[in-house]
């Protein structure tokens, strides 16, 4: 049976309603505007042009696809021994209007691998921007970045054109409306706050309002919470940039949370904010600085943009203005960070290189070369083959917070992006945003090779990603290769490092930076496989931590069996002698003597999970037992005529009483992290909500694929920290009538 919601009519004619054109705008009509928020609800996006589609937003108008349901996880703080200052980053997303459909809730093919960000251990807080007055962030990039530890904001932009302003400040019942609006909004589509962006004067001066409002907002808001303030708007009521923060921006700095600056400022201006902060008692890390990363642009249309450092600043030496803020113990707030892919080609020449704009966009972070083929518009790309950025990549200057939580790490490797080919042998991708894992820092090949270039020759480990074959799953590839020493970054001598056994020079590869204390044991579960060629080689994993008593790090090694078998699937307790110690890295090793010169595949990693054994032994053991069960498989349509959109709908139940403490529970999902669909037992997606959409294409194949008007689904559910799945109890069958 197909079941029908006709509600959905009722808010498509409320949201018709309350649609109205701007005055003097030559865009789309209020009908496009309309029907293309009609569209894009499918999508899971949210987002509002005027201020009385603000005022008449309600919960009740929210589709599932349009909330967020991981929450953010809270990150561990590093221990003494680490905890060495660098600069908070503040990414603020612009990349081409927003709203694309490889940000959807469904896995879209596309031609290119566009902006995701694979350094979000050096990410403290991600702003969505696109030119709306209120702008929802989409639940995919959400449950990315909470899966991260980021928190992620929503922006509400006044711009010069925007009407009816004065009704911002409205108070009801001693209240702000819209401030109430925006915080239920943060809460119902799973975000942390917001960015206001005021670049437009008032009728009179109300900004002492303004700053209670902002105050209002943060208390409704509640804890955990953010709330940024953009330089624009000043304490006289007038748009002027203070390109840091002085007294007519003071106000407005100490009621947010962080003051995001514009962008020109320079070295002396540092200096004036640190002076202002010092005179108020304000922390400098309270301050982020703008960085434009498009300033970088030459003879491009427009006025030319500015950021510092004012000669060719943004673009490739965005690290280089990181830099200078960590040296004065500001945070950076970096605008727009998907630079590299508006700029430059994003499809790749041939199936085994990357597009020139993600080379440009890892030269951005970690200083590797830039292609020696860059081209792009500013001169055949010399403006940005400049001298500084591989001296000062975002990642040497950037506060990395710790992987996972202080109770557990749990990834897959999986990219925003499935990378396959089509029969013909092209590279082809589908868009995976919303399940993009916690994602090592791997140092790209290249680099590696140009800090040993100088060195003895030697051995050392290196990783790439790549889509497994093994059905719907990403791995992590180690190789070995040979070439000049590397040397030791975890701080090791060349002799700790050699005398683990007399099996031969040791290498290890670290994986993640994190910080979870023990006071007993860790239990480790990984799958992987490893190819015959390795067979001879002892490869594992290490455990790098430090105890009370010792500033030295220490390591463990555990080896991990050679196996026929396409994958192989442990667990491993690590025991530790010392009660208090805290583990602080986590990666492979690799042992023994080897001729070969060409690189050597030694491990394919699919998943890894790490968490303290009294976190695991205070859970459920297994999630398949009768405390958590799914069920209500059924078939739905959603939408408003003539936008409707068939949906696969299911309910889940229990209870979090014995839910382990420091593992997230979901407001929507509960203990499940999303869920996987099967049908006629093809995958067909992941879900992080209890919706998943349908198109009528894939139903009919599907009926044409029985034979008959039934269609077999599956939905399994994963918990939160690997701790088990959950699946309906049997697979059941549809009827559903070809159109």
């Amino acid at each position: 049976m197909l079941l029908r919601f006709p509600d959905w009519r009722d808010i498509g004619k409320k949201l018709r309603d309350i649609l109205n054109p701007f005055p003097g705008d030559n865009g789309p009509s209020s009908e496009d505007r309309l029907k293309q928020r009609l569209r894009d609800v499918l999508k899971g996006f949210a987002y509002f042009d005027t201020i009385d589609e603000v005022l008449a937003w309600s919960k009740d108008l929210v589709d599932p696809l349009q909330r967020a349901n991981t929450p953010c996880l809270p990150r561990a703080s590093k221990p003494a021994q680490q905890s060495k200052p660098k600069s908070k980053v503040l990414l603020c997303h612009d990349y081409k209007g927003g709203y694309h459909d490889y940000e959807g809730v469904r896995s879209e093919p596309v031609k290119d691998e566009l902006y995701s960000c694979e350094y979000l251990q050096y990410v403290d807080s991600f702003v969505y921007f696109s030119h709306k007055l209120c702008c929802v962030p989409p639940p995919t990039w959400t449950n990315t970045l909470h899966r991260n530890g980021v928190k992620v904001l929503g922006t509400f932009l006044v711009e010069p054109q925007t009407p009816d302003i004065e009704r911002i400040l409205t108070v009801k019942d001693g209240k702000y409306v819209v401030a109430e609006i925006l915080a239920d909004m943060a809460y119902t589509y799973g975000f942390d706050g917001w960015l206001l962006n005021i670049e437009k004067k008032f009728a009179s001066n109300s900004t002492k309002e303004l700053v209670t409002f902002i105050e209002s907002l943060k208390e409704a808001l509640g804890g955990g919470s953010q709330i940024v303030w953009y330089d624009a708007l000043t304490v006289d009521n007038e748009v002027r940039y203070q390109n840091g923060l002085t007294e007519q921006n003071l106000p407005f700095a100490k009621a947010a949370d962080t003051l995001f600056t514009n962008y020109k400022w320079t070295e002396p201006k540092l200096t004036e904010a640190r002076d202002v902060l010092l005179a108020h008692d304000i922390h400098t890390s309270k301050i982020a600085f703008g960085i434009d990363v498009f300033a970088q642009n030459k003879g491009m249309p427009g006025r030319p943009r500015i950021t510092f450092p004012l000669e060719n600043g943004g673009g490739t030496n965005t690290g280089l203005a990181v830099k200078v803020l960590n040296e004065h113990g500001f945070s950076s707030a970096i605008f727009g960070p998907a630079w590299a892919y508006e700029h430059f080609r994003t499809s790749s020449e041939s199936l085994d290189q990357q597009s020139l704009a993600h080379s440009v966009d890892k030269s951005i972070w970690d200083g590797s070369s830039l292609p020696w083929n860059i081209r792009c518009g500013c001169r055949n790309g010399q403006p940005h083959k400049t001298a500084f950025y591989e001296a000062n990549p975002i990642t040497s200057n950037a506060y990395e917070f710790p992987a996972g939580s202080s109770t557990f790490l749990d990834t897959d490797f999986s990219g925003a992006f499935d990378e396959l080919t089509d029969d013909s042998g092209k590279k082809i991708y589908h868009s995976a945003l919303g399940s993009q894992a916690i994602l090592p820092h791997l140092l790209p090949l290249l680099l590696l090779e140009r800090a040993s270039s100088n060195q003895p020759i030697q051995r050392f480990l290196y990783g790439l990603y790549k889509k497994s074959s093994h059905g719907p799953r990403h791995a992590l590839v180690v190789y070995t290769k040979m070439t000049g020493k590397l040397g030791h970054p975890d701080g090791t001598s060349a002799s700790q490092e050699n005398s683990i056994s007399n099996l031969g020079s040791a290498w290890r590869l670290r994986l993640y930076n994190v910080a979870m204390p023990v006071t007993d044991a860790l239990v480790l579960s990984l799958s992987y496989s490893r190819i015959k060629e390795s067979e001879k080689m002892e490869v594992g994993v290490y455990a790098a931590f430090y105890t009370s008593t010792d500033p030295d790090v220490h390591y463990q090694y555990h080896a991990i069996p050679y196996s026929t078998s396409k994958i192989v699937c442990i667990r491993r307790t690590i025991s530790f002698t010392n009660k208090d110690s805290t583990l602080v890295g986590i990666g492979f090793y690799c042992k023994g003597s080897i001729e070969e010169s060409t690189p050597l595949q030694v491990l394919r990693a699919f998943e890894l999970a790490i968490m303290p054994i009294a976190v695991l032994d205070a859970s459920t053991p297994n999630l398949r037992t009768t405390e958590f069960t799914i069920d209500g498989i059924e078939l739905v349509k959603r939408g408003v005529v003539p936008y409707e959109q068939t949906r696969l709908t299911w309910k889940w139940h229990g209870t979090d009483d014995r839910w382990p403490k420091g593992i997230p529970w979901s407001k929507t999902t509960g203990p499940f992290s999303h869920f996987t669909i099967y049908a006629n037992r093809r995958h067909l997606g992941h879900s992080y909500c209890l919706d998943f959409p349908l198109t009528d294409e894939e139903l009919n194949e599907m009926v044409q694929d029985n034979g008959r008007n039934k269609i077999s689904f599956e939905v399994r559910g994963r918990g939160f920290g690997g701790l088990g799945y959950a699946t309906a109890s049997e697979s059941c069958l549809y009827e559903y009538g070809i159109s």
